[in-house]
C-alpha cells in the first residue's frame, strides 16, 4: 500500500462524504470507528460533525475492499490501522496537528511514533523532518513558529519520558551530556543521552544552557568518564570552547578527570574554534551516530584516534552522518 502524501492529511471530509467515497453506510462507518478505530476522525467541526482526512478516507476504502473480499473485519482493520503508522504518515499528522496547535493530537502522534519506531528512527523520520518542514515554512512565510515550539515541547516531553523509562545503569561508565552555555536547543542532547543508554552506557543529561561552573563540577566529579557538550549555534559554540579550555587547564594533571568532548551543528565549519580546542577537548563528530559510537567507546576506554589524528585533536574522528 502506498504511503500517503503529506497534504493528504488535511481534514477534508465529513462522514457523509466518506460514505459516498467508500460505499460504506454512515452507520457502519460510525461502528467501525468506535470498535476498530478506522476511520479515525481528526477533529469535530463547529457544527458538531466529525471530519476525516483524505488519507483516512483512502484507508477506509481499502478496509471496505478487504472486508468485501472475505477478510474478517477485526483482522482487516488491524492491518489497515498499522499502515497508518508509517513514518511519513506520522510526520504529516504531527505537522498538521502542530499547525492547528492541536496539542492532544500532537502528543498522541508522537506517542504512537515512539511506540512503533526505535528512538533513532523516530527522531530521523518523524521528529526531525517535521521540525525541518515547520522551520522552512517559517522562513518562507513567517508563519509556523508557534507550531514549531509546540512540536519541540511535545518531543521534549516524549524524550524525557523515554529517559525515565530507561533508567541509567549506575555500574556502567558515566557520560555526562550537557547543552553549552547559552544553548537552549536541547532535543539533540536529549536524543544523544537516550541513545547512549540504549547502548548500555550510564548517561546523564544536565539540561539546556549549562553554565561553565556546572560543566566544571560534572567534569571533575569522581566516576565521570566523559563530559560531552553540545551546541546548535555559533555563539554558544564560542562560549562552550571558553569553558572547555578553562576546564582543561584546571584538570590537566588530574588523571581521574573526565575526558572532555564537544559536538553539534554550532561547531560546523568553525575552524578557529577547533584550532583553539586542539589538545584541549575532542570533537566527536557532527552526526548523531558518530557521537554515540565515539562517546560509548571513550567511556569504555575502547577508543583510539584514527591514523593521522592526535588523541585530543579538534578534528572529527568520524565523518558526520
Amino acid at each position: 500500500m502506498q504511503e500517503w502524501d503529506v497534504e493528504a492529511q488535511s481534514p477534508l471530509y465529513n462522514i457523509g462524504s466518506v460514505a459516498r467515497l467508500t460505499g460504506v453506510s454512515t452507520g457502519t462507518l460510525r461502528n467501525w470507528e468506535a470498535r476498530y478505530g478506522v476511520p479515525a476522525s481528526i477533529r469535530i467541526a463547529p457544527n458538531g460533525h466529525r471530519l476525516y482526512t483524505q488519507a483516512e478516507a483512502a484507508l477506509t476504502r481499502v478496509l471496505a475492499e478487504r472486508v468485501a473480499a472475505g477478510t474478517p473485519i477485526r483482522k482487516a482493520a488491524a492491518a489497515v490501522a498499522s499502515e497508518r503508522r508509517t513514518p511519513v504518515v506520522l510526520a504529516a499528522a504531527l505537522r498538521h496537528a502542530a499547525l492547528r496547535l492541536d496539542d492532544a493530537t500532537a502528543r498522541r502522534v508522537v506517542a504512537e511514533a515512539a511506540a512503533v519506531l526505535p528512538p533513532d528512527r523516530m527522531w530521523r523520520e518523524v521528529a526531525a523532518p517535521t521540525l525541518h518542514d515547520l522551520g522552512e515554512r517559517w522562513a518562507a512565510t513567517g508563519e509556523g513558529i508557534a507550531a514549531e515550539h509546540l512540536v519541540t515541547e511535545v518531543i521534549r516531553g516524549s524524550l524525557h519520558a523515554a529517559l525515565v523509562a530507561r533508567r541509567a545503569d549506575g555500574v556502567a561508565p558515566l557520560v555526562v551530556v550537557a547543552c553549552g552555555p547559552g544553548e537552549r536547543h536541547e532535543l539533540g542532547s536529549l536524543m544523544l543521552t537516550l541513545l547512549l543508554r540504549d547502548h548500555g552506557v550510564h548517561a546523564v543529561y544536565l539540561g539546556a544552557d549549562t553554565p561553565p561552573s556546572a560543566l566544571a563540577e560534572a567534569g571533575t566529579l569522581p566516576g565521570t568518564r566523559v563530559l560531552v557538550v553540545t551546541t546548535m549555534t555559533l555563539p554558544s559554540a564560542w562560549r562552550t570552547a571558553e569553558a572547555l579550555i578553562e576546564l582543561s587547564a584546571q584538570t590537566r594533571d588530574d588523571t581521574t578527570a573526565a575526558r572532555l568532548a564537544y559536538s553539534g551543528p554550532g561547531f560546523a565549519g568553525a575552524a578557529p574554534i577547533h584550532d583553539l580546542l586542539r589538545g584541549q577537548a575532542l570533537y566527536v563528530g557532527g552526526g548523531l551516530d558518530a557521537v554515540v559510537v565515539t562517546c560509548a567507546a571513550l567511556a569504555r576506554d575502547q577508543w583510539s584516534p584514527p591514523t593521522g589524528h592526535a588523541p585530543w585533536s579538534g578534528e572529527a574522528p568520524f565523518s558526520a552522518l
